[in-house]
Parts: structure tokens; sequence; C-alpha cells
């Protein structure tokens, strides 16, 4: 059997230490487990996916425009994900993308009413993405658990200054959110980063960040 050393804060430690009855190895081998069957699972539904970047990137400003319409270190960084990356993963799974949603080295974030969206058009995404519907229902429900989705009630006050900051009013929801919990942007629109309020990260340039923290 194979042996791997795990680092954890300290205080982590101290919480553990006063369960001494858990047995901590085999709860670290089940999680590690079950992140494998996790991702071995997405790769097999995001394999034969025929959606392109650019159709992902059409749909994420389609969902976008309707959001409008109806209203310090890499360890722990928070981002808030918007709809083209969503549709990004599901074009491969081998692209960084789709690792990127599923490092727990990232805290994810998007406006609640993203999740309507991406109801609405789920007809179009599994046509374009060659997803069974058990498959795209499966992927969606595995997604919830690693994005936070904000209701707009708690970033509302954020949207007045998000119009202003915004160079794409279909965006506001992702700028009043990122206002409220002063984090960055994750996307692969380069039309948003026309502004020096918010930092916007794209895909590639996060790869770049990371490797340099490396």
């Amino acid at each position: 059997m194979s042996t791997i050393t795990l680092s954890i804060p300290e205080d982590l430690k101290r919480e553990m230490d006063e369960s001494k009855d858990i047995n901590w190895s085999e709860v670290a081998r089940s999680a590690i487990r079950d992140k494998i069957i996790q991702l071995k699972i997405l790769k097999e539904i995001t394999s034969k996916s025929k959606l392109t970047e650019k159709d992902a990137l059409e749909l994420g400003r389609k969902i976008n425009k309707a959001m409008h319409v109806h209203y310090e270190g890499w360890i722990n960084m928070d981002l808030i994900i918007d709809a083209n990356i969503l549709f990004s993963a599901l074009i491969s799974s081998e692209g960084r993308t789709f690792d990127f949603i599923f490092n727990d080295r990232f805290r994810l974030y998007a406006p609640e009413f993203l999740l309507e969206e991406i109801k609405n058009h789920r007809e179009e995404i599994i046509t374009k993405s060659g997803l069974s519907y058990e498959n795209f229902n499966l992927l969606f429900d595995i997604l919830l658990g690693r994005i936070a989705f904000i209701p707009r009630t708690e970033f509302n006050s954020f949207r007045k200054l998000a119009k202003e900051i915004s160079p794409d009013i279909n965006d506001t929801e992702y700028f009043a959110l990122a206002l409220k919990l002063n984090c960055a942007i994750w996307t692969n629109d380069k039309i948003l980063k026309n502004q020096e309020r918010i930092k916007v990260y794209s895909t590639q340039e996060l790869l770049s960040s990371l490797h340099k923290e490396i």
C-alpha cells in the first residue's frame, strides 16, 4: 500500500485531536476514493461532448443577458464563475476548465439566477453537448456541489455600482457579486477586462498564475 503525507492547518489538527476515536486516515481515503469516482463519472459524461469554445461563449452570453433582463493566496482563492466557463466544462473532460472547477484549491461562486437560466437552456445545452438527459442532470447535480449560488438579495445593494463598472450591462450580476465578496471573476469573455475595479481571470491566466505559485 502506498503512503502519502497531507499538510493541514494547525486549527484543523487541534480539532482532529479532540476526536481521537475517529480513524482520520480512513476518512481521508474515503474522501479521495469518492473524488476519484466522481471525476471518472464526469470524464465519462463529458468525453463525448460536441460543444465548441465558440458555442460555450455564445451560450454564456445568452444566459448573462437573460440574467440582466430578469433583474490572497492561491490555496483558498475565491472566484465568481460565469456562464461561459460552465459551458466550457462540458466541452471536454480533458480541458483545464473542467480540472479547475473540480480543484478544491478554488472556492467558486455564482449568482443564483444562473441556476434557473441553465435549466431554461437545458435543451440547447443537451443538443450541442451531446449529453443525454440523464447525464446532463447528473453533471448538473455534481456542479451544484462545487459552486455556491448566491441569492440576488445578498448583493443587490452593489448592483448600482456594478452597472457603472461592468463593460457589458448583461454582466452586472457578476460584478455586483464580485463587489460583495471582494473577489475576482473567472471568465473567457475578454470584454469584461475593459475596467479596472474588478480583477478578471481567463482560464489560461489562472493556469499561468498557478504555475508561478508552484
